[in-house]
């Protein structure tokens, strides 16, 4: 009786560690811009925000905020980042962004 349950834990237990290395790993918001210094990505971000591509704005001041936390543009751009939720139309992506 121990061995049956011994192999179905284990078969359970390999089940659940293929489950969860096919999940889809965090994304990382600052991938995209490693290498880029903090002012060309805010700067690339402001134009993209002017120009009314609140997506592609956003997700430069979130790799603003992911890898220069501390840095010059870091407290604009959570403002940026709250307002271009905020134009998209992602309430509660905004509210987290100015709460941040």
């Amino acid at each position: 009786m121990k061995t049956k349950n011994l192999i179905k834990l284990a078969f359970i237990t390999a089940v659940l560690t293929i489950i969860a290395a096919c999940a889809p790993k965090p994304e990382d918001p600052g991938a995209a811009f490693r290498g880029q210094s903090e002012a060309k990505i805010y700067h690339d971000g402001t134009k993209a925000m002017l120009k009314g591509k609140y997506e592609v704005a956003a997700k430069h001041f979130a790799a603003i905020n992911a890898d220069y936390p501390f840095g010059n543009f870091a407290q604009q751009s959570r403002l940026n980042a709250a307002y271009c939720f905020y134009k998209e139309g992602n309430n509660a992506a905004a509210l987290a962004a100015a709460n941040n």
